[in-house]
């Protein structure tokens, strides 16, 4: 099976300067746990899930200051919560390698970029779906990691 076939074709895009708050409003219109930051046609990161809502424990480091985290983490511009250095994949690999990809760099949503032209977006649930096995990222400690992020079966194998 190949990205094209199980990619969202349609992403959360917003640019640098949007705010968290809003790149969370945009996802959470049509039902999106991530965003991609996109500049000039340029994939700059992906907002995660993680970084566009607080996880359990930014709760229990900042339970007495709640307020004040959430309010912070909205404000702060996409370009300073997303996570750069982006790994992609093309339509034309195939889900397994995207999946070992993501895999490989923790990740759990990547552009899908052709000819420098974004065409999607891949999830670890659409790769779920699709091979019927589960996908976890990797640790960071454990990662390997790879200088250009492309997917290629030598890269991930």
């Amino acid at each position: 099976m190949r990205v094209h076939e199980v990619m969202n074709t349609e992403p959360v895009t917003v640019s640098p300067r949007s705010s968290v708050a809003e790149a969370r409003e945009a996802a959470e219109a049509v039902g999106a746990r991530h965003a991609l930051v996109i500049e000039r046609s340029t994939v700059m990161g992906v907002l995660e899930e993680d970084r566009l809502w607080l996880s359990a424990e930014d709760v229990l480091r900042t339970a007495a200051g709640l307020q004040d985290a959430l309010t912070d983490r909205d404000h702060q511009p996409a370009r300073a919560a997303m996570r750069s250095a982006q790994p992609s994949v093309t339509r034309s690999d195939s889900v397994q390698t995207a999946a070992r990809l993501m895999v490989l760099k923790g990740r759990v949503a990547i552009p899908v970029i052709d000819q420098g032209h974004l065409q999607g977006m891949l999830s670890v649930d659409e790769c779920r779906r699709a091979l019927g096995t589960p996908v976890q990222p990797v640790p960071s400690e454990e990662r390997d990691e790879h200088e250009d992020g492309a997917a290629s079966d030598d890269a991930v194998a």
